[in-house]
C-alpha cells in the first residue's frame, strides 16, 4: 500500500517521499490462541475486542478471562472456533412450549413446557473453571447461570453439554446436575439426572421450576444434610411441620422444636435420620391443639444431628394461632339495658344451668331447664360494676363476664 511520508526536523526542515507499507495479518501458527478484551463493547464479531484485532475462526482457541466489564454476546447464529476457555453468554426468548432452545450451540438446551413460560432467558457459560463444594468435592470445569425473566412456577427440561477435556478427573456415568441458588460458592443442591449420553457427553434433567447457576458432579463428597425446605403451616387447630433433605450424610436423626415466644424452644419429636443417602426424602409431623401454647404465634425449627452427636439448626418459621371461638358468650359486654344476651355454640342440654353473681360472689340471677342456645336474659336492677355469668351443661362449666356501666 503506498504512502506519503513527511520528516520534518527542530529547525523546521522537512522533507516528503513516497514509500509502500504492507500490512500483514499474524498467522494462525503464531496466534494460537486469540483473547476477547472487550475494549469496544459486547459484539463477538467486532475485531478491536480481541488480540491482535482479530476475529476468531474454526481455528483458533479462544480465552475469554474473568473479571472483565464486557462479554462477547452472540445475538444470532453460531461461532465456530477450536476450543473456548472463560466467559461466554446469550440471550434467547423462550416464549413456544414443547421448542428445544439452543443459545448458540453453547452446549446448553431448554425445553420449556406448560403455560409458564421463561422468556427472555440469558445464559452465561463458564468454562476452563472448577466449583468447589463440600470437603474436596469439585464440579467438571464448566458451569452455567442461567437468568430468566419469569423465573418461577417453571417446567422446563434443561440438557447441560460438556467436553471431555473438562471432566476433571470424572466418570461420565456418575455425572449429576447440581444447582445453587445464591451464588458459585454453593450451597448446592443435588438435582440428580433424568438421563446421560456418554456419546453426546450431555446429562438431562425435567422439571426444572427456576434456574439459577448449574454444574456437573458426582456424589462422592456431599454435604452432611443438604435441606431443601422447612416450613409450618397450620392446619385447623393444629400445625403441619414439613421438610425435605436432597442428601444426607452421617444423619442420625432430626428433632422438632417448638416455642410460644421463639427464644425458649422445647422438643416435641425425635425422627430418625437417612444415614447417608443421596437422593431425596421427606418429612412431616403434626403439631395438634395449637390452643396449649395459650399464644398467637407459635415458633419451629429443626434441629438436625448427626452420628458423632454435631449439629445444626434450620431456619425459625412461625404458625399464627386462629383465635377459637368460645363456647359461650354473652355480649355486649357492657350492658346497653337490663338484658343480657348470651349464645352457647353446642347443644344446651335439659340439666343447663345459668346464673349470675357479682364480683363479690353474690347470687344475682339463676335459671335452670333453658333449651335455648341463644337468648337473652332480664336482669334486675344493678349496681355498677363487673359480674360473672356461668353456663353448666352436661357436666361443663363455662364462665364468662359482663360490665354493668
Amino acid at each position: 500500500m503506498p504512502v506519503t511520508l513527511t520528516v520534518t526536523d527542530a529547525s523546521g526542515n522537512s522533507s516528503t517521499a513516497t514509500a509502500t507499507v504492507t500490512v500483514q495479518q499474524p498467522s494462525v501458527a503464531s496466534t494460537p490462541s486469540l483473547i476477547w478484551t472487550g475494549n469496544t463493547n459486547t459484539d463477538w464479531s467486532e475485531c478491536s475486542n480481541w488480540s491482535f484485532g482479530m476475529v476468531p475462526s474454526a481455528t483458533h482457541n479462544v480465552i475469554i478471562p474473568a473479571g472483565l466489564s464486557r462479554y462477547p454476546s452472540l445475538s444470532a447464529g453460531t461461532a465456530t472456533i477450536t476450543n473456548l476457555t472463560g466467559t461466554v453468554q446469550t440471550t434467547r426468548d423462550l416464549s413456544t412450549a414443547g421448542t428445544r432452545y439452543t443459545f448458540g450451540n453453547l452446549g446448553l438446551a431448554l425445553t420449556p413446557a406448560g403455560t409458564t413460560l421463561p422468556g427472555s432467558t440469558t445464559i452465561r457459560r463458564v468454562t476452563g473453571t472448577a466449583l468447589t463444594g463440600q470437603g474436596t468435592s469439585v464440579s467438571i470445569k464448566r458451569y452455567y447461570d442461567i437468568q430468566a425473566a419469569t423465573n418461577a412456577g417453571l417446567n422446563v427440561a434443561l440438557e447441560f453439554g460438556y467436553f471431555t477435556t473438562e471432566l476433571n478427573g470424572m466418570l461420565e456415568n456418575q455425572l449429576m446436575l447440581f444447582r445453587s441458588s445464591t451464588g458459585t460458592a454453593g450451597p448446592w443442591q443435588p438435582i440428580g439426572y433424568s438421563s446421560r449420553n456418554a456419546t453426546a457427553h450431555t446429562v438431562t434433567t425435567t422439571g426444572v421450576d427456576h434456574f439459577s447457576i448449574w454444574t456437573l458432579d458426582q456424589p462422592s463428597n456431599p454435604l452432611p444434610v443438604e435441606l431443601m425446605s422447612f416450613t409450618a403451616q397450620a392446619q385447623g387447630p393444629d400445625a403441619l411441620v414439613q421438610w425435605a433433605t436432597a442428601q444426607e450424610k452421617n444423619n442420625a436423626y432430626f428433632v422438632v422444636e417448638s416455642s410460644a415466644d421463639g427464644v425458649r424452644f422445647q422438643p416435641l419429636t425425635r425422627l430418625k435420620g437417612q444415614g447417608t443417602t443421596a437422593t431425596r426424602h421427606d418429612y412431616q409431623w403434626l403439631d395438634v391443639k395449637l390452643a396449649r401454647y395459650q399464644s398467637t404465634v407459635v415458633y419451629y425449627r429443626l434441629r438436625q444431628v448427626d452420628q458423632d452427636s454435631s449439629e445444626q439448626f434450620s431456619p425459625v418459621q412461625m404458625v399464627q394461632v386462629k383465635a377459637q371461638s368460645s363456647a359461650f358468650e354473652v355480649y355486649p359486654t357492657e350492658l346497653a339495658d337490663n338484658y343480657l344476651r348470651y349464645h352457647y355454640n353446642s347443644t344446651v342440654t335439659s340439666d343447663a344451668l345459668l346464673t349470675v353473681y357479682s364480683a363479690a360472689g353474690q347470687l344475682v340471677l339463676r335459671q335452670q331447664g333453658s333449651t335455648r342456645a341463644s337468648g337473652k336474659l332480664a336482669l334486675p336492677t344493678l349496681p355498677v360494676g363487673w359480674y360473672f355469668v356461668q353456663l353448666t351443661s352436661s357436666g361443663h362449666h363455662y364462665t364468662v363476664r359482663f360490665y354493668r356501666p
